[in-house]
Protein backbone atom coordinates (compact mmCIF):
# COMPACT_ATOMS: atom_id res chain seq x y z
CA UNK A 1 0.00 0.00 0.00
CA UNK A 2 1.71 3.44 -1.02
CA UNK A 3 0.28 6.15 0.71
CA UNK A 4 -0.15 9.45 -0.45
CA UNK A 5 1.53 11.40 2.05
CA UNK A 6 3.81 9.17 3.67
CA UNK A 7 7.00 11.23 1.43
CA UNK A 8 6.11 14.60 2.65
CA UNK A 9 5.74 13.22 6.09
CA UNK A 10 9.18 12.13 5.55
CA UNK A 11 10.59 15.04 4.24
CA UNK A 12 8.76 17.09 7.15
CA UNK A 13 10.51 15.14 9.66
CA UNK A 14 13.87 15.43 8.11
CA UNK A 15 13.54 18.90 7.96
CA UNK A 16 12.78 19.08 11.54
CA UNK A 17 15.83 17.37 12.59
CA UNK A 18 18.35 19.73 10.46
CA UNK A 19 16.22 22.69 12.22
CA UNK A 20 16.81 21.11 15.45
CA UNK A 21 20.48 20.34 14.29
CA UNK A 22 20.94 23.73 13.61
CA UNK A 23 19.40 25.47 17.01
CA UNK A 24 21.59 22.82 18.65
CA UNK A 25 24.80 24.15 17.37
CA UNK A 26 23.53 28.04 17.60
CA UNK A 27 23.06 27.37 21.24
CA UNK A 28 26.45 25.78 21.37
CA UNK A 29 28.11 28.68 19.78
CA UNK A 30 26.56 31.12 22.03
CA UNK A 31 27.37 29.48 25.16
CA UNK A 32 30.96 29.58 23.94
CA UNK A 33 30.55 33.67 22.74
CA UNK A 34 29.14 34.09 26.98
CA UNK A 35 31.99 31.89 27.65
CA UNK A 36 34.48 34.22 26.27
CA UNK A 37 33.15 37.17 27.30
CA UNK A 38 32.94 35.94 31.02
CA UNK A 39 36.81 35.34 30.14
CA UNK A 40 37.30 38.51 29.22
CA UNK A 41 35.65 40.38 31.81
CA UNK A 42 37.26 37.91 34.19
CA UNK A 43 40.35 39.65 32.74
CA UNK A 44 38.98 43.37 33.02
CA UNK A 45 38.42 42.39 36.50
CA UNK A 46 41.73 40.22 37.67
CA UNK A 47 43.72 43.68 35.71
CA UNK A 48 45.09 45.97 37.98
CA UNK A 49 47.26 49.44 37.71
CA UNK A 50 50.70 48.96 37.48
CA UNK A 51 52.87 50.02 40.54
CA UNK A 52 54.77 52.34 38.81
CA UNK A 53 53.22 55.51 37.77
CA UNK A 54 55.04 55.72 34.24
CA UNK A 55 53.20 57.03 31.67
CA UNK A 56 53.86 54.62 28.92
CA UNK A 57 52.82 51.75 30.88
CA UNK A 58 50.02 53.40 31.78
CA UNK A 59 48.62 53.99 28.70
CA UNK A 60 49.57 50.33 27.39
CA UNK A 61 47.58 49.39 30.21
CA UNK A 62 44.61 51.67 29.31
CA UNK A 63 45.00 50.50 25.99
CA UNK A 64 45.17 47.09 27.01
CA UNK A 65 41.66 47.51 28.94
CA UNK A 66 40.21 49.22 26.07
CA UNK A 67 40.61 46.61 23.67
CA UNK A 68 39.28 44.24 26.09
CA UNK A 69 36.18 46.46 26.30
CA UNK A 70 36.23 46.22 22.33
CA UNK A 71 36.45 42.58 21.68
CA UNK A 72 33.44 42.26 24.44
CA UNK A 73 31.79 44.54 22.59
CA UNK A 74 32.55 42.90 19.61
CA UNK A 75 31.54 39.45 21.00
CA UNK A 76 28.27 41.09 22.45
CA UNK A 77 27.14 41.86 19.05
CA UNK A 78 28.01 38.68 17.61
CA UNK A 79 25.98 37.46 20.24
CA UNK A 80 23.09 39.53 19.46
CA UNK A 81 23.06 38.10 15.65
CA UNK A 82 23.13 34.57 17.21
CA UNK A 83 20.53 35.27 19.32
CA UNK A 84 18.46 36.47 16.32
CA UNK A 85 19.06 33.85 14.03
CA UNK A 86 18.13 30.87 17.26
CA UNK A 87 14.82 33.26 17.02
CA UNK A 88 14.26 32.84 13.73
CA UNK A 89 15.34 29.56 13.80
CA UNK A 90 12.65 28.23 16.66
CA UNK A 91 10.22 30.03 14.77
CA UNK A 92 10.75 28.41 11.85
CA UNK A 93 10.83 24.79 14.01
CA UNK A 94 7.49 25.87 15.06
CA UNK A 95 5.69 25.98 11.62
CA UNK A 96 7.54 23.44 9.79
CA UNK A 97 6.53 21.48 13.71
CA UNK A 98 2.99 22.16 12.68
CA UNK A 99 3.04 21.77 9.29
CA UNK A 100 4.67 18.08 9.81
CA UNK A 101 1.78 17.22 12.53
CA UNK A 102 -0.96 18.32 10.19
CA UNK A 103 0.37 16.17 7.16
CA UNK A 104 0.97 13.55 9.66
CA UNK A 105 -2.68 13.68 10.63
CA UNK A 106 -3.78 13.97 6.90
CA UNK A 107 -1.65 10.59 6.14
CA UNK A 108 -3.01 8.84 9.08
CA UNK A 109 -6.64 9.87 7.81
CA UNK A 110 -5.63 8.67 4.60
CA UNK A 111 -4.50 5.25 5.65
CA UNK A 112 -7.60 5.03 7.87
CA UNK A 113 -9.86 5.62 4.79
CA UNK A 114 -7.83 3.54 2.35
CA UNK A 115 -8.07 0.48 5.28
CA UNK A 116 -12.01 1.32 5.33
CA UNK A 117 -12.10 0.83 1.53
CA UNK A 118 -10.52 -2.36 1.52
CA UNK A 119 -12.24 -3.71 4.43
CA UNK A 120 -15.27 -2.83 2.80
CA UNK A 121 -14.47 -4.41 -0.50
CA UNK A 122 -13.65 -7.90 1.17
CA UNK A 123 -17.02 -7.64 2.85
CA UNK A 124 -18.47 -7.28 -0.58
CA UNK A 125 -16.59 -9.43 -2.14
CA UNK A 126 -17.15 -12.17 0.90
CA UNK A 127 -20.83 -11.30 0.76
CA UNK A 128 -21.00 -12.03 -3.28
CA UNK A 129 -18.32 -15.53 -2.52
CA UNK A 130 -21.40 -16.41 0.12
CA UNK A 131 -24.22 -15.40 -2.17
CA UNK A 132 -22.89 -17.34 -5.12
CA UNK A 133 -22.07 -20.39 -2.72
CA UNK A 134 -25.92 -20.63 -0.96
CA UNK A 135 -27.24 -20.51 -4.88
CA UNK A 136 -24.72 -23.04 -5.96
CA UNK A 137 -25.63 -25.26 -3.02
CA UNK A 138 -29.38 -24.65 -2.97
CA UNK A 139 -29.37 -26.44 -6.39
Amino acid sequence: MKKEFSDLVKIKKEDLKDLETKIREKNIQKESILKEIKELQNEIDSSSLPSEEKMGILNLFKESIKKTREAINQKKSFLKNIDQELESLQESYKEVSIEYEKIKYIDQLSTKRYKEKIQRKEQKDLDEISSLLYMRNRR
